[in-house]
Order: structure tokens, then C-alpha cells, then sequence
């Protein structure tokens, strides 16, 4: 199946033993860091492979959605090799 196909659901998860992962329909496609400074948010993901444009914008959505959490300002960074 095409990896931007309709319906898939990305998240950001911070496990249990700490390391946040991004997760693609349950399957670990890459990490990700949270640094928060007052009311200043920096989001650093370093996904596993390119992101398709529907990929990056679940990104991006999602990390609005944990700045609102913070009620923060938020800069998201995204490290593609």
C-alpha cells in the first residue's frame, strides 16, 4: 500500500521507557524530541524515511495539537536526511 494513502493515522508517542517515536499506523517510522522552555516549544522529528506531503502534514498537525496541550508557541523541526 502506498505510504500517503487515505486513512492513515500518524502520531507522536513518548513510550514507556521514554524514547518518543513516531508512529504511522502503529509502525515506528522515526523519533522525535521535545524541549520546553516557558511558554516556547521546539519540536525536533527525525523521520526514518522522506515524508510524503500527507506524512508531513500529519506532522504538523500533530505537533499543533501538543503545542495547544502546552498552550505554547511552537517550532517544529523536521531533520529529513
Amino acid at each position: 500500500m502506498s505510504p500517503d494513502r487515505v486513512g492513515r493515522t500518524m502520531v507522536a508517542y513518548e513510550g514507556a521507557a521514554g524514547v518518543s517515536v513516531i508512529l504511522v499506523d502503529g509502525t515506528v517510522t522515526g523519533v522525535w524530541e521535545r524541549q520546553l522552555r516557558g511558554k516556547n516549544l521546539k519540536l525536533t522529528a527525525v523521520p526514518a524515511h522522506r515524508l510524503t506531503r500527507p506524512l508531513r502534514t500529519a506532522l504538523e498537525t500533530e505537533a499543533a495539537r501538543i503545542a495547544d496541550f502546552y498552550d505554547a508557541r511552537l517550532t517544529l523541526t523536521i531533520e529529513e536526511s
